[in-house]
Order: C-alpha cells, then structure tokens, then sequence
C-alpha cells in the first residue's frame, strides 16, 4: 500500500501512502526547505506523539498479559497505565519503570505482529518532556510520529530555484480513490516501499502480509495508462529497521518468500527484495529508479531529493520535450 511523490508540469511532487515513511518524507522535506510548522501543526503533532506513547505501550501491556503476565510488582503502574485516556505529567515515571520491564521488552520484541509504530521505543526514552503540559514537539518527534493521512494535503517549497507542491495523500485502501484526479499530465512518480514490511499485515485487516499488498499496488499503479511516459523512483525505506530484523531473523523473510537463499546477509536481502519490485513494475524498465532510504536521516534525505532532481527531473523534462 505505497505510493509517492508525483512531479507535475515540471514542479509539482505528490507524495502518497500508507506507513511505508511518506509522511516522514514529506516532513522531512519541509524542514530541509525551511518550511516552518504552524502553530496548528505543532499543537497536532503534540496530541499525535502522546497517543502513539500510550496507545503503544497499552497495546505492549496487553501483549504481555496474552503472551504471559505482567510481574507483580508492576501490576499497578500496568494498570493505571491501561485505565489512562490521555497522558498525563504524572505518567513519565510510570512509563519508565514499565519501559524497562523485561515482560514489556518481550512483548517489543514481538511488535511485528502489533499495530504500533516502529518508534514507539524513541518516545518511550523520551517520556520524561513528552509528558509535560507544555510540550512542543522538537523536529525529531514530529518525524517519528504516526498519523493517518486521510484526504489530500500540499505543501509548497522552493528547491534550487524550482517550485515544487508536495501533496500527501492517504495510503490506506480506502483513500486509493482519492489519488486518481491527481494523475493526469504525471512526469515522474516516487513510491515509498518499507522494507521491513516483510513480516507484518495490514492495520486494515491484520491478515494480509504488507510487502504483498505494496508489490501488488506497485504492479497496478504502475501499469496504469497515465503513466506511458512516466518516470519512476522506488524509494526502498526503513534501511535501518531492516538490517536489524533480518539479523535477528532472517526465517521471517523466508518464510515470505520461499525461493530467498540469503540468509541474514542484509544486502543480500535487500537486493532480493528491490528484484521483487523490478518483477512487480509494469512500466518500461529503463524509467525505473531505486534507491535505499532511511526518512528519518535528514542529511541523507536533503542528498537524495537533490540527486532526484539531477537525474529524474533532467530525465522527465526532456522525455517530455522530445517525445
């Protein structure tokens, strides 16, 4: 369920989906170009950042209860935790002490199989500001956190002298429709894959495997007759959550996909995984781009969108003035 950023008469970018890291792309590149955040944002955020700490750590809570117990000596903290509507200053220390429960680390371990952010452990470290009544969001936090997109939201930025509208739109199945006024006259189309996605099932459902979903969605908007002409870019995202989980269990991604021979090998994974996109793509080869991504490195991303703009956009302006 990943689709990105599409380049418009020869400015535009629209930006899509679900929790593949499109959302924390499209922050990111408003931080890069010195887009502030509003005050309206910020205090949206603020709300945001809490109901991501607590929802995640009551759904950890209730993991450990269905895997095992909660120890005893935490069984209050658990509890007051459980019974909380909003996060309040007063549960910092109960967050902490829960955050270093090793039943709750257990149930963090098993988080593939949760609906909760994968940052859900940076909030966690951070609870102690996140928790005060005065809590602005740092730029750090606003990244991190996990906010369904729902309709469709731009952005205007100016990026070495070009303008460019960034449209961030919902990537769940039901918000799919809403994309397709957005792409008639499409010069080039980023799509944001996870790559850590391998072993997890939609929020939707919490049947379906995403990586499936994503591949399917990539075969069929890419072979979409409003993109003839299109470039594409294929951002393989979340680098960093990847290397550590195949690490730790490399079984997952076989058991995904059966013929996988590399082991814990990251780049062997990796490289296995960008080749079930190629497969996928039903475009013309030679106008797809990949690159592998971590969102929430600022640097690396400021890099690759000036990369993008070297390449795809040089690329798309003359396919479409000499087609």
């Amino acid at each position: 369920n990943k689709v990105s950023l599409l380049l418009k008469h020869f400015e535009r970018f629209l930006l899509g989906t679900g929790d593949s890291g499109k959302s924390t792309f499209a922050r990111q590149l408003k931080v890069i170009h010195r887009v502030a955040f509003s005050p309206t944002e910020l205090q949206r955020f603020s709300t945001v950042v809490k109901e991501n700490l607590l929802g995640s750590l009551q759904a950890l809570i209730q993991h450990t209860k269905t895997i095992g117990k909660i120890p005893k000596k935490f069984e209050k903290d658990a509890a007051k935790i459980s019974d909380a509507a909003t996060l309040l200053p007063e549960h910092a220390k109960l967050v902490t002490r829960l955050w270093k429960c090793d039943a709750i680390q257990n149930a963090w371990e098993d988080r593939s199989t949760l609906q909760i952010p994968s940052t859900a452990n940076y909030f966690m470290e951070n609870v102690d500001r996140i928790c005060l009544n005065d809590y602005i969001p740092t730029n750090e936090d606003i990244f991190r956190a996990k906010l369904k997109t729902t309709g469709i939201f731009e952005t205007m930025f100016e990026a070495r002298g070009i303008n460019f509208l960034m449209v961030d739109v919902g990537g769940q199945r039901t918000e799919r429709r809403k994309w397709l006024h957005s792409f008639d006259g499409v010069l080039a189309v980023i799509f944001i894959a996870a790559l850590d996605e391998f072993d997890m099932t939609l929020a939707e459902d919490n049947i379906t495997n995403r990586m499936e979903e994503s591949l399917k969605l990539f075969g069929e908007v890419s072979g979409s007759s409003f993109f003839k002409t299109t470039a594409w870019v294929l951002f393989l995202n979340k680098y960093d959550l990847f290397e550590k989980k195949i690490q730790a269990n490399s079984k997952a991604l076989r058991k995904m996909f059966p013929e996988y021979t590399g082991g814990s090998d990251v780049q062997a994974g990796v490289k296995f995984i960008e080749s079930k996109y190629r497969e996928a793509f039903s475009g013309s080869k030679e106008q797809l781009y990949v690159y592998y991504t971590c969102a929430l490195d600022t640097e690396k991303i400021d890099k690759l969108f000036k990369t993008l703009q070297d390449t795809v956009l040089h690329q798309s302006l003359t396919t479409t003035f000499f087609e």
